[in-house]
């Protein structure tokens, strides 16, 4: 896991930042939809 290697520069550590923000965003909207897909096709069988 180099990603602390390529964070330590000032440089790169901004726009890291902002990614990793964007990553979580997109990985949180695809957990909430995926546990509510998950929720309604139980609901449904």
């Amino acid at each position: 896991m180099p990603r602390r290697v390529s964070t330590s520069s000032p440089a790169v550590a901004a726009p890291a930042r902002l990614l990793s923000a964007s990553d979580l965003a997109m990985i949180a909207t695809v957990v909430v939809w995926g546990t509510n897909y998950t929720l309604v096709k139980d609901a449904l069988e």
